[in-house]
């Protein structure tokens, strides 16, 4: 009676960490997709609230620099590794191949549509940028070894 007791007790331990990996799993594409939608229109925040240009240039570059060079974002494996650990499978390829391609192309990604998005990425975002410029949102400031010198 003991062992059955000890083989349930391991089954609702195992069941419940499947559970909190699969709601981790999730949450990262939660997380993911906000940061996806936070890359190609977060230009447009800034817009509003200049000062999220110090969280959004990083990330649009980021975005950009991960779609022109077909790089893998580090959030796609963590999620993958959360779902094994669920005992699902993972996927192959990258996020946006993954969850947003489908509903774009009905065909797969290849390296010349992620060109094509990390190009939409960037004149979206140059766009919003030289709307905020442009509207006195944000002054094109240089900053040199530590001055902060007004053009």
């Amino acid at each position: 009676m003991a062992v059955a007791l000890r083989d349930s007790r391991r089954g609702s331990i195992g069941q419940a960490h499947a559970a909190a990996a699969m709601s981790a799993a999730d949450a990262v594409v939660l997380v993911h997709i906000a940061f996806v939608v936070f890359v190609v229109v977060g230009g447009f925040v800034v817009v509003r609230w200049p000062r999220i240009a110090w969280l959004h240039v990083p990330a649009a570059l980021w975005g950009a620099w991960a779609e022109l060079t077909a790089t893998i974002c580090p959030l796609t494996p963590l999620e993958n590794q959360l779902r094994r650990r669920a005992g699902e499978m993972g996927y192959e390829g990258g996020f946006i191949e993954h969850y947003l391609i489908p509903l774009l192309y009905p065909a797969g990604l290849t390296p010349g549509h992620q060109r094509w998005i990390g190009a939409f990425v960037v004149v979206v975002n140059v766009a919003a940028y030289a709307l905020a410029i442009r509207g006195g949102l944000l002054r094109p400031n240089i900053v040199w070894f530590g001055e902060y010198l007004d053009p």
